[in-house]
This record gives structure tokens, C-alpha cells and sequence, in this order.
């Protein structure tokens, strides 16, 4: 029910669990740090949670079902023409999704990508959708001549979840920095310029 003071109770702690975890990691973090972060007693915390992986695993769940839920609208939105720019600015709105959600974010690329299979998977999981309309995008885009046909639409589209992953976690995440725009704007330059510098006729660079 909209406006429910228990469910805007567990939201509370919900965000102390997730700035808690942000700061400390999974493994240090602690129910005592939590309900000292939320400013709760104890007994409260356990009527909306069992443990601290209950906690986590409920901040985990909201932001990878937000963030899948992202990926297969921004992927669904790719047109057929002026594909550069369009995909700039999905990377802004993929930047400024994780500008948002900082703390959440951060629990997510810390523990998210982390040996443990089990939280591999649900992330894995909830990126599968996205990454079926990507390639096919990809292949659509190659047929028409819009983009290179000699990458293959899988590697292409790794590369460009790899490029997101890592932007959002050093730029993002570690530096906080906010001048999202001039990111995008270098992820165009990658895109439509590249990395290598084409030799001079005198076979200098």
C-alpha cells in the first residue's frame, strides 16, 4: 500500500543496509553497524529482516531488477539511423543511473562481479534480455551498413557492457566525478574514431 509506514520503514533500512555495505563491504559490514546506520533497535531490524544476508541480498535485488529492467528499455530504444549518437546517449543515461544509485551501485560492482556463482548468476541473469536485443540490434545495424560486419554482434556487444561496467566503476564510482556529459562525449570518440592513429605518409604517426 502506497504511503505504508512499515514499508517506508524497511526502505529506510534498506538504504542504512546499502550505505553500510557501500562503505564497509559484505564481509565487514555487520546487523550492529546497520541499525546503528538506520538508527533503529535491534528487534526492529528483525521484523523486516532475518540476517544481514537477507539485507544484502534484498539491496542487491532492487538494483539489479531496476538496472535489468533499464538495460532492456535503453536496448529496445536503439533506432536505425544516427546509431552514434544514440548510443552516446544511452551511455549518458546508463552514467547517470549509476550517478543516482552510487551506494547501491557500489555494493552491486563490488560483490556483483565477485567469484561467489550464486550472485554471478542472478546478475547474469537479469542482464540475459538486455543482451539478446543488443546483438540483435548489432546484427540489424551490420546488415543495413551502419556498423563494422567484421566484429562479430556477441564481441561487439561485450565490449560495449565491458566499456559501461568499467566507466561507471572508475569514473563514476571511485572518482565521483560528475561531468557525465564529457564522458559520453569520449565513449562517441572511441566509438566513432577508435584507438589507433592512422600513419602519415612519411610513416610517422
Amino acid at each position: 500500500m502506497i504511503g505504508d509506514p512499515k514499508e517506508a520503514r524497511r526502505a529506510e533500512m534498506l538504504e542504512a543496509a546499502t550505505r553500510v555495505i557501500a562503505r564497509k563491504g559484505y564481509h565487514a559490514a555487520s546487523v550492529a553497524d546497520i541499525i546503528a546506520e538506520a538508527k533503529v533497535a535491534r528487534g526492529t531490524f528483525y521484523l523486516y529482516f532475518g540476517s544481514k544476508d537477507e539485507a544484502f541480498s534484498a539491496v542487491l535485488d532492487g538494483f539489479i531488477a531496476d538496472m535489468g529492467k533499464a538495460a532492456v528499455e535503453n536496448a529496445a530504444r536503439i533506432p536505425d539511423t544516427d546509431v552514434p549518437q544514440t548510443v552516446r546517449r544511452l551511455f549518458l543515461d546508463w552514467l547517470r543511473f549509476i550517478s543516482e544509485r552510487r551506494a547501491a551501485a557500489a555494493v552491486v560492482f563490488q560483490h556483483g562481479y565477485s567469484p561467489d556463482p550464486v550472485i554471478k548468476e542472478r546478475c547474469r541473469a537479469a542482464f540475459a534480455s538486455a543482451y539478446e536485443v543488443w546483438e540483435a540490434k548489432i546484427s540489424e545495424h551490420q546488415a543495413a551498413g551502419l556498423t563494422n560486419p567484421r566484429v562479430e554482434p556477441r564481441f561487439l556487444r561485450s565490449a560495449l557492457v565491458g566499456v559501461y561496467s568499467q566507466v561507471a566503476l572508475d569514473a563514476v564510482l571511485r572518482e565521483g566525478r560528475t561531468d557525465l556529459e564529457a564522458l559520453a562525449d569520449q565513449f562517441l570518440e572511441l566509438l566513432t574514431r577508435g584507438v589507433f592513429v592512422a600513419p602519415s605518409e612519411g610513416g610517422t604517426r
